[in-house]
């Protein structure tokens, strides 16, 4: 357990070295981060969403206006949460005196189920100049973006296609939902000409949007058409409901809501064709109806009133009309994050760039960590098992080799004078209770080891002698029997020292190619994402290419420290081996010596020793 933990606070610490936080420039000294939640608490969404515009709403509450942004906003600036991809964005309202703005960002996706992603929002630097672009805040299926943000007059089309009133008697700077809103009332319009853009081909679908409130009870009244007027587009009130109907051959597909509007009420309503007509309230899909006879949508635009009378009485804030279908997860991102109570933004604490300094980058480590997938962690998971048992292995061996330098140490002290006293004992038994009570001391040394293995087989061959007849006598052969057990005995000792160190080897070789392995699948899923989705974006590639490399980090994490371990483990244990071969050396010279020393005593009141007899 306690080796599990030193790995786990080795790999963390690895992984959380580095620059101490990022900060995307440092001409602007605070930001504010700003997260997006589409998990079960924010705006839930089953796929990804991308090229979303989100209505970025500040006030006195959440943000200081006076202390710190100029008088406009034009220091503002959006980046994504890789702190480093300037995003497109616009300023709907900026209202420092009174503390209010709403900004719309476009935010390249939006995945499902996050909680904790987020961009940036940078202020602060008085000389900024103004850096917004509202034609690049929508996607390209966007065709027309009313906000009715002026006072007066008639509203101009925020997107890149200028669709533009060319006639209109609504009454704009009224109180709206996000800014300022539009009237209208049974005779009023807006009038868009019929013009390319707004030729929408059958196969691509069509979607209006927008959020609507009616100010009295009516029976009927025209919200926007689409086409001739009484056989193209259209959704109308009738009976204080919703009716989305579309004339083809003078047969009417119609989508009715069944349940009547609150009058006073802001409602986000939005109407899609394609190959049915669908109606959602707050992004609730609430009416549909099958479309088999899909046409081509063309002709003039008109908000209100078609004739005189048939228009509709109440506001209009947030006019939207796409060249596509837009998906239940667009709409209910439109109708759940643009209201004043939405939840799919959370306003995060300000920050300097000081405050940012004592920071790390955790938060960043925990996001790209999101976006590992399961093959990513199952790889990840084998190289760390892998790394612990090798962690272990070198734990173990490095304990070890140090326990029997310690005892070999101790017992060179000693060596000679237990030789000494282990050949004066009279028998064999006594001479092994010797050598037991010695291995209790010395039970970790591999030179005792080798020395009792001498011993050992020195007894065995003198027995032998005695039992053929030839008296206590040891030849040259004798000492090749005994150099040969204790080679023996360094083997088994080697093998002893260098248990596991095969785990070592297999981290050092194995855990790249696991790691490279996952990276290449890795990027292999997330271009085969971008081929799907058939479209490139460094926003959307980047968080799945980063992740694919997390495997690759994880293998070198785990390959380079026992790497390291194991060159030096291997130096330790063959400075062992070599003192033990030094030793086994000395052993025979001294134990050939010291039996012809007790050869001589012994012999000697019997006859004269032969010095060739003696050391055959």
């Amino acid at each position: 357990m306690y080796l599990s933990r030193t790995f786990i606070v080795l790999i963390l610490s690895m992984f959380l070295v580095g620059p101490a936080h990022a900060w995307w420039n440092k001409e602007w000294p605070e930001r504010k981060k700003i997260v997006l939640d589409t998990s079960a608490t924010g705006v839930p969404i089953a796929e990804n969403q991308t090229h979303v515009p989100v209505l970025i709403r500040l006030h006195s509450g959440n943000f200081h206006f006076f202390l710190h942004t100029q008088a406009d906003g034009a220091d503002l600036r959006f980046i994504a949460g890789d702190d480093q991809t300037p995003l497109h964005y616009h300023i709907e309202q900026y209202d420092q005196l009174f503390g209010l703005a709403n900004v719309w960002v476009q935010v390249p996706v939006l995945t499902p189920g996050t909680a904790d992603a987020h961009i940036w929002m940078y202020y602060g630097n008085a000389k900024a100049p103004p850096a917004q672009d509202p034609a690049a805040t929508y996607d390209a299926a966007t065709v027309l973006v009313y906000h009715y943000a002026e006072p007066s007059g008639l509203p101009r089309d925020t997107s890149a296609f200028a669709n533009h009133p060319s006639e209109g008697s609504v009454r704009l700077g009224q109180p709206g939902l996000i800014d300022l809103a539009a009237a209208f009332d049974a005779k009023s319009s807006l009038r868009i000409p019929a013009n390319a853009n707004l030729t929408i081909p059958a196969d691509k679908g069509f979607t209006f949007s927008t959020w609507l409130r009616l100010t009295q009870t009516q029976s009927s009244g025209r919200v926007f058409t689409l086409g001739p007027a009484d056989s193209g587009l259209r959704l109308e009130i009738a009976d204080q409901g919703l009716v989305f109907r579309q004339t083809v051959g003078g047969k009417d597909v119609v989508a009715r809501t069944s349940t009547p509007l609150a009058t006073d009420r802001w409602y986000h309503v939005a109407a899609t064709q394609g190959s049915k007509l669908k109606l959602y309230l707050d992004g609730v899909l609430v009416a549909e109806a099958e479309n088999p006879n899909r046409q081509n949508l063309a002709g003039d635009l008109i908000l209100g009133a078609t004739a005189a009378g048939n228009g509709f009485t109440g506001l209009l804030d947030e006019t939207h009309l796409a060249a596509v279908e837009r998906s239940v997860d667009w709409i209910q991102l439109a109708a759940k994050g643009q209201g004043a109570d939405g939840k799919l933004v959370i306003y995060g604490e300000d920050q300097t760039i000081a405050e940012a300094a004592g920071s790390d980058h955790f938060a960043l480590i925990k996001t790209l960590a999101g976006k590992i997938g399961v093959d990513g962690w199952a790889i990840i998971g084998v190289t760390l098992a892998l790394g612990l048992l090798a962690f272990d292995a070198m734990f173990t061996r490095f304990m070890m080799v140090r326990r029997v330098e310690k005892h070999d140490r101790r017992f060179a002290v000693e060596a000679r004078e237990l030789v000494n006293r282990i050949l004066k004992e009279p028998d064999t038994e006594s001479k092994q209770r010797e050598l037991e009570r010695i291995g209790q001391i010395y039970r970790q040394s591999g030179l005792f080891k080798l020395f009792q293995t001498s011993i050992v087989e020195l007894d065995r061959l003198l027995e032998l002698a005695v039992a053929c007849g030839r008296g206590k006598t040891l030849a040259v052969e004798g000492l090749e029997v005994i150099r040969s057990s204790l080679d023996a005995t360094m083997v088994e000792e080697s093998n002893r020292l260098n248990a596991r160190m095969v785990l070592v080897t297999i981290a050092i070789s194995g855990a790249p190619f696991l790691g490279l392995l996952g990276t290449v699948v890795g990027v292999m899923m997330t271009f085969a994402l971008v081929a799907a989705a058939g479209e490139v974006n460094v926003n959307t590639i980047a968080p799945g290419v980063a992740s694919a490399m997390a495997t690759t980090v994880v293998g070198l994490v785990i390959a380079i420290p026992c790497m390291f371990g194991y060159n030096y483990l291997a130096t330790l244990i063959g400075k062992r081996m070599s003192v033990m071969e030094v030793y086994a050396d000395q052993l025979i010279g001294i134990l050939a010596l010291a039996h012809s020393s007790t050869y001589a005593t012994t012999e000697a009141t019997h006859a004269t020793p032969n010095p060739t007899e003696a050391i055959r």
